[in-house]
């Protein structure tokens, strides 16, 4: 499994994680416990070891929960299965999770028509934003 940097344009806020799809016009939000594990699948370490340290470090719920986290960003399309092996030797043993925070992943779609839009290739005379008829 990897990350789709392909169809996503991914921000690193200190505090939050944005990937928007262009094609699609939606975006997302990672956020709290989220945001370090998501950073580790940037990296290429694989679900499973990630699940792993998690399970054996803070207990099988805070594992359980990162693999609901994992099945949503597979649904989504962020995380997509791939032949090449995972990137074992980045560290993972220096994650902490806030017990008390959630693994928040949030979807918006609220302004996927405006993100649609091209303003490079669909700038016309009469300015921009033009949709296509």
């Amino acid at each position: 499994m990897k990350v789709d940097i392909s169809n996503f344009d991914i921000e690193d806020f200190e505090d939050e994680i944005v990937l928007v799809n262009f094609q699609t016009g939606i975006y997302y939000s990672i956020k709290e416990n989220g945001l370090p594990l998501f950073r580790l699948l940037i990296e290429g370490i694989a679900p499973s070891s990630i699940t792993n340290f998690i399970t054996q470090t803070y207990g099988e719920k805070v594992g359980e929960q990162f693999q609901s986290f994992v099945s949503l960003l597979i649904v989504e399309g962020i995380l997509v299965q791939t032949e090449t092996t995972s990137n074992t030797t980045i560290e993972i043993a220096g994650i902490n999770l806030n017990l008390d925070a959630n693994f928040v992943f949030e979807k918006f779609d609220d302004i996927s028509g405006l993100i649609k839009l091209d303003p490079i290739h669909e700038v016309t005379m009469n300015g921009w934003p033009n949709k296509k008829a």
